[in-house]
């Protein structure tokens, strides 16, 4: 009875059977070993033909570093202070820590040791570049926020009395604060209430001086225009004796008044 060790329902370059390998006198160790090679050298062949078209077609030309990312969905690492997490970054950009900005390369315009696009336009690097340059940031946010809050309560005993100190200084920088904000505040209302007095004192004065002017002004005219009735008056009394003078002038040659009884 023939027992087969397939990898499929095909036959394919890495299947072997018990038969040849006892007829080729090897043991099941070395039928192993041969079955990891075949299937290395499967793989190989496999990947060269996912390559693009274009890149077989260079020729001698300089062809790209094989690009080291992989193809599964980015996971978060563990995150680690930032002084201790060192970052992807291509070949020629000088290592960065998360202490450090992290450049942003442009897919469009890779770094000059990549030298230019290649014919499929493939920015696969600089892409992975870019995503590991967020999720560094990212770890550093994270970082920093859990680090500010644990410190008062899982810190040392240090760590703890330094975050009091800190409220301690921050409470005396907000009292300080808020008595120069009170005594400013007391001085424009002081310098306010002084000038409002002194307005006050001013317009009380004017009013005076004003109502001292009228009245001088209205005893000045009430003084011309007595004088103005009193001459107007003195004018009608010197007119009526005219007329009566002129009268008792016509009445004497009058012949009406012969007797002379008409005045």
């Amino acid at each position: 009875m023939e027992a087969r060790l397939t990898a499929g329902p095909s036959r394919s370059p890495w299947q072997l059977d018990a038969k040849h390998v006892i007829s080729a006198g090897r043991t099941p160790s070395k039928a192993a070993n041969e079955l990891l090679r075949n299937f290395g050298k499967l793989s190989e062949d496999f990947a060269s033909r996912l390559r693009p078209p274009m890149m077989m077609m260079m020729g001698s030309a300089k062809r790209p570093p094989p690009s080291r990312c992989s193809s599964t969905v980015p996971v978060l690492p563990q995150i680690k202070p930032p002084h201790a997490t060192k970052i992807y970054t291509l070949p020629g950009v000088k290592t960065l820590t998360a202490t450090h900005p992290i450049p942003r390369l442009n897919p469009l315009r890779p770094p000059p040791h990549e030298g230019r696009r290649n014919v499929s336009l493939e920015t696969v690097e600089t892409h992975h570049h870019n995503l590991q340059r967020s999720l560094t940031m990212q770890q550093a946010e994270h970082f920093r926020f859990h680090n500010s809050w644990r410190k008062p309560y899982y810190g040392t005993p240090a760590e703890k009395e330094s975050h009091r100190k800190n409220i301690r200084l921050i409470l005396q920088e907000q009292m300080a604060e808020r008595m120069q904000m009170q005594r400013e505040s007391f001085r424009d209302r002081k310098q306010e209430s002084e000038f409002a007095v002194q307005h006050d004192r001013q317009c009380l004065t004017d009013d005076a001086l004003n109502h001292r002017k009228r009245a001088e002004y209205l005893q000045h005219f009430r003084d011309e225009n007595k004088k103005l009735m009193e001459w107007k008056w003195d004018q009608m009394r010197q007119q009526r004796q005219r007329q009566d003078q002129l009268d008792r002038e016509i009445m004497k040659y009058n012949p009406i008044n012969w007797s002379g009884s008409l005045k």
